[in-house]
């Protein structure tokens, strides 16, 4: 009896030795995940210095973005710390459930070698003792009896909850599974988006180098287009002077000049091609005319595409956001799966080892 006494108190030591290495476990991955979040949060801070050579507007967008991302990891870290209270409870009320059931053992075996050790003692007590006494025996024996049937039923009730927490945590596997596929497809999403908005932004930039370079000619070309008018007009005016000077010479020497009437009708045709040769340029300055007016419009359409493409930039940029913070969350599930897990499998070995 003794020795088996003794050997008790050695395994609820070692069982107690357990328990405290499995509560620094859960503090190293406690610290460990308060290590990560400080680092994804130095992450976004670097992330967020190197965004300072982009333009003021997208500058802007960026920074709301790492905000946004950094407070959306400070929730996660808070949420952490609240489940890793829970799961913390939950550790010790398991480690005190186990003890329960360390002690029920110890008790049951001291019964059980008192139960096997009564037939001796009612043997040896039959030819010595008086019958008031052996009964008195018997009824001992029969509340040991009672009592190991109430100790066997609570241990069938703690085998039941063994099973049942098997079960939590094979659902919580196929929950982390789930969890990992999401995770998944949501990172593909998100690179293919990011794709996309680098795509917009290498046309869109060559869309502004494009209306800059249809800027300055139509800048050129209107002031090409004054320089032609003005030089037309004061040779028209010239030209208009000089046929007036001719026309008064002529008019004061018409009655000189009825001789020379062939003279003047070649006079006269080099007139008309002069006013043909005007009447062309006056088309040409027309169709300048007309061709800037063309201009014009679609100048003002490659704006107005140009302010389009901007709500949908700032679109794109709040969806990457999203993304990023629900995978944020994700990945925060998955961390706290994984440390339930961690701390089922261990509570799994202990009460393994307990003795059945």
């Amino acid at each position: 009896m003794p020795g088996n006494e003794v050997k008790q108190r050695k395994k609820i030591q070692s069982q107690g030795n357990n328990n405290a290495a499995l509560d620094q476990t859960v503090q190293q991955t406690y610290d460990k995940s308060e290590n990560s979040a400080g680092d994804k949060l130095m992450i976004a801070s670097g992330d967020a210095e190197k965004s300072s050579a982009f333009p003021p507007d997208i500058k802007t967008c960026v920074c709301l973005f790492f905000t946004v991302v950094c407070l959306g990891l400070l929730w996660i870290i808070l949420q952490q710390n609240s489940r890793f209270s829970d799961l913390e409870e939950k550790y010790r009320l398991v480690n005190r459930k186990a003890g329960d059931f360390q002690e029920l053992h110890v008790e049951v075996s001291r019964i059980s070698q008192k139960f096997e050790s009564l037939p001796d003692v009612l043997g040896r007590l039959e030819g010595q003792l008086v019958q008031a006494q052996v009964e008195k025996l018997e009824v001992d024996v029969e509340e040991l009896k009672r009592w190991k049937a109430a100790v066997v039923e609570k241990r069938e009730g703690l085998q039941v909850d063994l099973v049942e927490l098997m079960r939590a945590v094979r659902h919580m596997e196929e929950r982390t599974a789930a969890v990992a596929k999401d995770a998944a497809a949501q990172v593909s999403s998100a690179r293919t988006d990011m794709r996309r908005m680098s795509g917009l932004g290498a046309e869109t930039e060559a869309l502004l180098a494009r209306m800059a370079v249809l800027e300055g000619r139509v800048a050129r070309a209107e002031t090409a287009m004054a320089k032609r008018i003005g030089d037309l007009l004061a040779g028209s005016i010239e030209r208009v002077s000089a046929l007036r000077g001719l026309s008064e010479r002529n008019s004061q020497a018409a009655e000189k000049l009825w001789q020379g009437a062939a003279k003047l009708e070649a006079a006269d045709g080099e007139l008309a091609g002069r006013l043909l040769a005007l009447e062309n340029g006056r088309a040409r300055l027309l169709k300048t005319v007309t061709f800037a007016s063309d201009v014009k419009p679609k100048v003002a359409t490659i704006r107005r595409e140009l302010a389009m493409l901007e709500p949908l930039l700032s679109d794109l940029i709040l969806r990457v956001g999203h993304l990023a913070q629900d995978l944020g969350h994700r990945e925060g599930d998955i961390a706290l799966l994984w440390d339930a897990l961690t701390s089922l499998s261990a509570s799994e070995q202990l009460l393994a080892q307990v003795p059945s």
